[in-house]
This record gives structure tokens, C-alpha cells and sequence, in this order.
């Protein structure tokens, strides 16, 4: 990960799963698998609820990228 991301930014993996035919535009289910937050001194594995609330709550929102702040 580069420098540059910010210190509290997360990082979740989910999987999809489709219907044939077509199973890439036929989702059939969805899940997380896991999340990250990145520190200063490294990464953290989020908690499986903790997770799971943060996927559902990327989900559907378009990704953002947050702006370093002068402080």
C-alpha cells in the first residue's frame, strides 16, 4: 500500500457469487470476508462484526478517496 493512504483507511474483501448464464451480472449472493484499517504502525484485522457493518455500509456507495489534511 503506498504511503500516501492516509493512516485510518479501511480495506475490506467481499466475494460474489453469480447464476450462470451470464453469472458476472447475476449475483446471486454476496459476503465479506474480511476487513483491514491501516495505522500508522501497520494494519489491523478488524472483528467480524465490525467488518460486516463496514461492508454493508461501503456497499452500494461509490468508493471515496480522502484528501491528506494540514494540520
Amino acid at each position: 500500500m503506498p504511503s500516501t493512504v492516509s493512516s485510518d483507511a479501511n480495506i475490506c474483501a467481499d466475494v460474489y457469487v453469480g447464476k450462470r448464464p451470464g453469472a458476472a451480472w447475476n449475483t446471486a449472493g454476496q459476503t465479506n470476508l474480511f476487513c483491514l484499517t491501516k495505522s500508522a504502525i501497520g494494519f489491523s484485522l478488524k472483528s467480524e462484526k465490525d467488518a460486516h457493518e463496514l461492508s454493508n455500509q461501503l456497499n452500494g456507495k461509490e468508493a471515496t478517496v480522502s484528501q491528506p489534511t494540514d494540520k
